[in-house]
């Protein structure tokens, strides 16, 4: 699978082509688990730091503009 800019996937959210949407799914699914990892990854490694700034809900959010 290529990737593409976030940006253009999220605009196939609602697409007739079911082929773009579960391309829009993909992306969702491996960024959602991208941002958990990472906080995880942080938490272990910097206890009394704050997660990240951004979660996969607003990195989908504004993509989704």
């Amino acid at each position: 699978m290529k990737w593409k800019y976030l940006r253009y996937v999220m605009k196939n959210k609602n697409s007739k082509n079911p082929w773009k949407r579960m391309i829009v799914r993909w992306y969702t699914m491996f960024l959602r688990r991208g941002c958990r990892r990472e906080r995880r990854y942080l938490a272990k490694r910097y206890i009394r730091v704050a997660p990240p700034k951004y979660t996969a809900k607003d990195i989908l959010q504004k993509a989704g503009k």
